[in-house]
């Protein structure tokens, strides 16, 4: 647990504060066959007070208890607590001139805006989740609930389990909750006595049970136990753990700048090291922005990040209208390299223009590889901020992307902008052109369009036809096409981004070699009206 990678780590307030609530459980428990022993916790309670504020709810709940089990030693209880606290109050008196120290106020404790998201993080986080890092504990809870059940539930079970239920309403009404640079649920390492206490009932529950259930119960506890394990021998022993807190600040913001950060199970703390490299895009910055009647803009930067621990190479495969600047394509561990972009604003008028999604591809010469897709928007003059980069003409189930409950499509490079007039606009492409398609889960669709012209150099009369070459991943087919006649293919799509190859077997042509007066210098392929993929 914590105790193993957060209190024996450092010189945090949590090493000790955790060994005097242990003291404190040792004494309650040594009470219940000789009493006078619970007049001791209040040394130690005391003094675990004065290492941790939140602390104050087991000294609360704790002399509560006495109080109500052991009266006839409260005094004594109360004397061994004032041995700790009259030289304590007296220092603070001296240097502060308050019986208080500014650490201790209750003002750093408040109903926050956050303060649900803090419940939820300080249990369930990828990064400080108690039940994420510790999940043996469990088995606390059912500790517990077997002894509710069987309604044997001691004095001392209730409070141990109110100062665990109050001291996660503190932490968590405390708006630094993710506790900064740290590891795991840390503000949680004080309650591990008392979570352990109830963590025995739960061991020994297992071997009341019938054959089938205990085994079933004790292959979960040890597979549990197991993971807990292998959690926090990553976070003792690799320190690159610790460097997920913000280290590289150019390559990820501080968990303190980020907070988001504790949700992301893309990049979970314990699993930090573990891969061999991770691809992320600054996608925010893909937005050119213009007044109208400018012909380029200045460029915008990309950031291609290495989350992971290995270095990789890096390509990008753009949009028509944009223009890469150089930019160093080795990405070295937990590094970064930056990316110039310049898009070509010619004959676009005011408003929200897609131009189609940046496709970045690296490589570690290891048999890794990984892609990242950037769509790009271009908003000219009064275009609202806010504007969808998915084009208009790509459908999903025949309704628009906003729509389409989590899957995306773009045009990646080889397409030309929309021509001709709405419905029957048409978009041109030189082969191969590239199709680039998120998808949450695995799907099968069918890719649904019309052909508006097809390049064929034998047939100059008549509608023309070809063989349209598509792939997807390791998949390739062969579909005939003619101008003028749906088609549908089927592709098999897996979770996250999808690179769908369209390429035309009779490859590129120019107008302007066929027909010099068109001047069109254009490499062309095939002509496709509006795409639908249909789920």
């Amino acid at each position: 647990t914590m105790m193993w990678s957060t209190a024996s780590r450092d010189l945090w307030q949590h090493t000790l504060s955790a060994f005097t609530l242990a003291l404190t459980l040792y004494f309650l428990l040594a009470a219940r066959d000789k009493p006078r022993m619970v007049q001791f916790a209040g040394l130690s309670v005391a003094l675990a007070y004065t290492i941790r504020p939140t602390n104050s709810i087991s000294v609360i709940a704790v002399t509560v208890y006495v109080l109500l089990a052991y009266r006839r030693y409260l005094l004594r209880y109360l004397g061994c607590a004032a041995l700790v606290a009259a030289p304590f109050l007296a220092l603070n008196l001296v240097v502060y001139r308050s019986i208080l120290p500014p650490y201790f106020l209750s003002t750093r404790l408040a109903i926050h805006p956050a303060m649900a998201e803090a419940l939820l993080g300080n249990l369930i986080s990828p990064a400080r989740g108690l039940l994420v890092y510790a999940p043996v504990m469990l088995f606390a809870t059912y500790g517990f609930a077997r002894r509710a059940r069987a309604r044997s539930l001691t004095g001392l079970d209730w409070t141990l389990a109110a100062i665990i239920f109050f001291h996660w309403l503190a932490i968590s009404s405390f708006w630094h909750w993710w506790g900064g640079a740290s590891f795991g649920p840390r503000f949680f390492t004080d309650m591990l006595p008392f979570l352990t206490y109830f963590l025995a009932y739960g061991v020994a529950g297992i071997a009341e049970q019938r054959r089938p259930v205990r085994l079933a119960l004790g292959a979960s506890f040890a597979a549990l136990a197991l993971v807990s394990i292998a959690i926090h021998f990553r976070g003792v022993a690799d320190e690159r753990t610790w460097a997920w807190n913000g280290e590289h600040p150019k390559v990820l913001p501080s968990v303190d700048a980020a907070p988001e950060r504790v949700w992301d199970w893309r990049d979970p703390q314990f699993a930090r090291g573990l891969r061999a490299a991770s691809i992320n895009l600054d996608v925010a910055a893909l937005r050119f922005e213009a007044p109208e009647g400018a012909q380029v803009t200045a460029p915008v930067t990309v950031t291609v990040r290495n989350l992971g621990d290995g270095p990789f190479m890096w390509e990008a495969d753009l949009p028509r209208r944009l223009t890469q600047l150089p930019a160093e394509s080795q990405v070295g561990p937990l590094s970064y390299s930056e990316m110039g972009l310049v898009a070509d604003l010619a004959g676009l008028g005011v408003g929200c223009h897609p131009l189609g999604a940046v496709r970045i591809r690296a490589e570690d010469g290891a048999g890794w590889s990984a892609v990242d897709v950037a769509p790009v928007v271009v908003a000219i003059g009064e275009a609202r901020p806010d504007c969808d980069p998915a084009p208009a003409d790509i459908l999903i189930d025949g309704r628009p992307q906003a729509d389409a409950g989590g899957m995306r499509a773009f045009f990646g490079s080889g397409w030309y902008d929309r021509e001709g007039a709405e419905p029957d606009a048409w978009r041109w492409t030189s082969s191969p052109a590239r199709l680039l398609i998120y998808s949450p889960a695995r799907a099968s669709v069918r890719l649904n369009s019309r052909p508006v012209a097809v390049y064929d150099p034998v047939r100059s009369d008549g509608p023309a036809a070809g063989v349209l070459r598509v792939s997807v991943g390791s998949h390739e087919g062969r579909i005939p096409v003619e101008a003028g006649v749906p088609f549908a293919y089927p592709l098999d799509l897996q979770r996250g981004w999808n690179e769908v190859r369209l390429e035309l077997e009779a490859g590129n042509f120019r107008p302007v070699d066929l027909d010099p007066a068109t001047g069109d210098t254009r490499s062309l392929s095939f002509s496709l009206g509006p795409i639908d993929l249909v789920r």
